[in-house]
């Protein structure tokens, strides 16, 4: 069972470096293969070989700004079934959705059907980000070096979906995000926490978006009650409405393109 993409890289009239648009094609196919047997599978590939169940395959060029057509294609009987039960175009969504969270951006409003597939991945959610951030910097290879846009799409039946754009915000949110030193209280509600990695997602009091957040230490060196804190706040609130109870966290943040806040380092929880 296969599903269709391609990806476009906006060189206008000018050449493309070879190198440079190989790279970006090689972590294309990493990014959406470790994506696809994640979501399929419910858990993380460390190491990609031949054996793979998920390979992506290229397919005849198209004529324009250069680009690529290529497939996902599945081949393990039980992850074609999982497939054709979400369908292809949950399927592509839930990888979009996953991508922008790689690159610290917003979220766009998914389907009620990629909602519940993101609610079941939720143990992984935050492993999987990282594991997909070193081949989303090769696939901005070209942007890196050119500048040029790249786009990757679903192709359906009849049109195409856009997954994700990969622009000089996205690029300089994974290579140049930065740590501000300067320490400060912010009230917040824990949304998303995985007591494995220490990571997770955070609104402030007052707001609706979510941020990441980490702690600012390696997660053995941190107080077992400042763990409990940040679990029991995200049980507190969960399935609730309003009337949220908030934590008083000290943090520094993390900023990415144009200084805008991306993270949030926790180092203390009260």
């Amino acid at each position: 069972m296969k599903v269709s993409y391609d990806l476009i890289i906006e060189s206008g009239e000018e050449e493309l470096d070879m190198e440079y648009g190989l790279e970006t094609l090689a972590g294309t196919a990493e990014v959406t293969c470790i994506l696809a047997e994640a979501i399929l599978r419910k858990r993380i590939i460390r190491r990609r070989s031949h054996v793979n169940p998920a390979r992506a395959v290229l397919k005849k060029n198209f004529t324009g700004s250069y680009g690529q057509n290529f497939d996902i294609v599945i081949h393990e009987p039980e992850l074609i079934s999982e497939l054709r039960r979400m369908t292809r175009s949950v399927f592509s969504e839930v990888m979009g959705y996953f991508m922008l969270e790689a690159m610290y951006l917003r979220a766009r409003q998914v389907s009620p059907e990629a909602t519940a597939i993101i609610n079941d991945l939720s143990d992984i959610a935050d492993e999987l980000i990282d594991r997909i951030r070193a081949p989303l910097i090769r696939m901005h290879k070209i942007n890196l070096q050119k500048n040029y846009e790249i786009e990757l799409n679903y192709k359906k039946p009849a049109d195409k979906e856009n997954i994700i754009r990969l622009t000089e915000t996205t690029a300089s949110n994974l290579t140049d995000s930065k740590i501000i030193g300067q320490r400060f209280d912010i009230r917040a509600m824990i949304t998303r926490f995985n007591a494995r990695t220490g990571t997770g997602r955070l609104v402030l009091e007052g707001e609706n978006d979510t941020i990441a957040f980490g702690f600012s230490s390696p997660l053995r060196d941190i107080p077992a009650n400042q763990k409990s804190n940040v679990s029991l706040n995200l049980h507190t609130n969960n399935g609730l409405n309003d009337n949220y109870t908030y934590l008083t966290l000290n943090v520094s943040q993390v900023v990415g393109f144009g200084d805008v806040i991306v993270k949030y380092l926790i180092h203390s929880v009260r």
